[in-house]
């Protein structure tokens, strides 16, 4: 006798694989709706790697007023593009060129759910200044939310040095850096 592959179906088993599927499809199809291709090239993800610890002359390229999406507190959201490569500042001061890392993202958030956490996000709004060490932003703007979103604006497209660094327990630090801390730590 012959031994014949038998192909047993189980009624059902088809059409849930073509439900998931077409399931994926929806969602990956709700999502791309959302994403712009005209900047992507085979270079860009390169633009989101992980950053060494440094410091980055950076550009502001978006801040806003939103909404934290895990805890749902309201906070300030920051998207930086670094326009050099970084630099580390070794223990006899001396500065070494961080290669590869000019045209890259940095994100940072200040949540605002307390007073200490607006003040925190002040201080840094602050450290955004003109050549002369002014601050860009008068006191005034973080009067109100509403203010305070308009002040964003204002700072978008300057360029303020970010300091990145990574604790003892490996949680990674994005710090505003003024002109003043800049100079003092010979940073152009």
């Amino acid at each position: 006798m012959e031994n014949k592959k038998i192909n047993i179906q189980f009624f059902g088993e088809e059409d849930d694989r073509q439900a998931k599927l077409e399931n994926i499809f929806s969602t990956v199809n709700e999502v791309l709706k959302k994403v712009n291709t005209d900047d992507i090239t085979s270079e860009s993800s390169d633009t989101f790697s992980t950053l060494p610890d440094g410091y980055y002359f950076s550009e502001l390229e978006k801040a806003e007023l939103t909404e934290s999406k895990t805890s749902g507190q309201p906070m300030v959201s920051w998207q930086f593009k670094t326009v050099e490569n970084g630099i580390q500042i070794d223990e006899e001061s001396s500065h070494l060129e961080i290669p590869k890392t000019a045209n890259k993202k940095i994100f940072a958030f200040h949540v605002l759910k307390d007073a200490s956490a607006i003040e925190r996000f002040i201080s840094d709004a602050l450290k955004f200044e003109d050549e002369d060490g002014n601050t860009i932003l008068e006191k005034e703007y973080f009067s109100t939310a509403e203010l305070m979103s308009d002040a964003l604006d204002i700072l978008e497209g300057l360029r303020i040095w970010i300091h990145i660094s990574t604790d003892k327990n490996n949680s990674t630090w994005t710090r505003f850096v003024s002109w003043k801390r800049a100079e003092k730590l010979e940073l152009e």
